[in-house]
């Protein structure tokens, strides 16, 4: 594939600021304070819905300051990203299990792609009745957004506690780094403005994943081809050329177009509709086609539908693949410091004997 260009947009840069995402950040906490503080003023239902797509656009938010927004600044990056909405995805955590998920070769391994749900066969023949009923479940949408958000959860947390009650001085480094930016927000909705806990963990905490589930459900499929393995979701509502083109587009802050996230994944979120609208034949064919028109096209496919099996089909990593197109697109893409200590996978870290 030849190389890509990236597209460019000073006026969204000042003082080594993007201020687009810095408006992200400042947009999330204000809602955040707003609804905890006139939850009492808001239908419970309502807030749910609220909390959790604030929650999600946060996320969103910590995504981009994983790949180095928005500021020059990657200490300062950190900082802002460390206070975490969703209680369960400590941010450092996320931050090396997300960019050890960037090395495109390993995309969907069982082993090496932190966020890959399968599972090789002879793990599947050594589980249980009921983890295969979970797992399966989990591979259509509506169970991934329901069943496979809550065991995202709550394997995390279990993960986390299991190394710290091993002794890992990371992973303890990590929670307590976690504790100290996060438990503060979380005591000022909970104690200083009374928030109902069900409330809370309905919206900010299942809410979250609820919506980063639907984003996740497709992003990435087992194939032979890397370009094959990501796929996107692009139906421009607004002109394509625009920093977000719909409602999911700002949402996800635009990882919605998620194979050119992976060919180009410094490039901001604004800058990703018009980088596809001039890139996207180029595109399509690095991901061969594998492309939906909009959330509701998923839904109508695979609602209740398997979107393909849980054990991941043999022979599809081939590591000898020639990757170099991507890995000259964007050559800071790869963690190479020491946490593959703290990779561990999102949904079958539980599942696995």
């Amino acid at each position: 594939m030849s190389r890509l260009p990236r597209t460019q947009n000073s006026v969204a840069v000042l003082f080594g600021i993007e201020w687009p995402t810095m408006l992200i950040w400042l947009l999330c906490w204000t809602f955040y304070f707003l609804l905890v503080a006139y939850h009492d003023a808001i239908h419970p239902l309502v807030f749910v819905l609220l909390a959790s797509l604030t929650a999600t656009w946060h996320s969103s938010f910590q995504h981009e300051a994983i790949h180095g927004h928005p500021t020059q600044s990657e200490r300062l990056n950190r900082l802002l990203a460390s206070p975490s909405m969703a209680l369960w995805l400590p941010f450092e955590d996320y931050r090396v299990s997300h960019l050890t998920h960037h090395i495109n070769d390993d995309l969907t391994h069982p082993d090496r792609d932190p966020e890959s749900f399968y599972v090789w066969q002879a793990a599947w023949d050594r589980f249980g009745g009921w983890r295969r009923w979970l797992m399966r479940r989990s591979n259509t949408l509506l169970g991934r957004m329901t069943i496979g958000a809550t065991i995202m959860m709550i394997s995390n947390i279990v993960s986390c506690a299991g190394l710290m009650l091993q002794g890992n001085l990371r992973m303890w480094r990590i929670m307590l780094n976690h504790c100290a930016f996060s438990l503060p927000p979380t005591a000022i909705a909970l104690v200083i403005f009374e928030l109902p806990t069900w409330q809370y963990l309905v919206g900010f905490q299942f809410g979250a994943a609820f919506w980063l589930s639907l984003r996740s459900f497709l992003e990435h499929e087992a194939a032979t081809g890397v370009g094959r393995r990501t796929a996107m979701v692009f139906d421009p509502v607004l002109p394509p050329t625009s920093w977000f083109t719909g409602f999911f587009s700002l949402l996800f802050l635009n990882n919605n177009l998620h194979a050119a996230h992976h060919l180009v994944p410094r490039l901001a979120w604004y800058q990703l509709p018009k980088f596809v609208y001039q890139n996207k034949d180029k595109i399509t064919a690095w991901n061969e086609g594998n492309q939906f028109a909009s959330y509701g096209e998923v839904a109508k496919k695979f609602a209740i539908k398997a979107k393909e099996p849980v054990v991941h089909p043999n022979g599809s990593i081939n590591p000898e693949q020639d990757t170099e197109s991507l890995s000259s697109l964007d050559a800071g893409i790869r963690d190479k410091r020491d946490g593959n200590d703290v990779v561990r996978k999102r949904f079958q870290s539980t599942t696995r004997t």
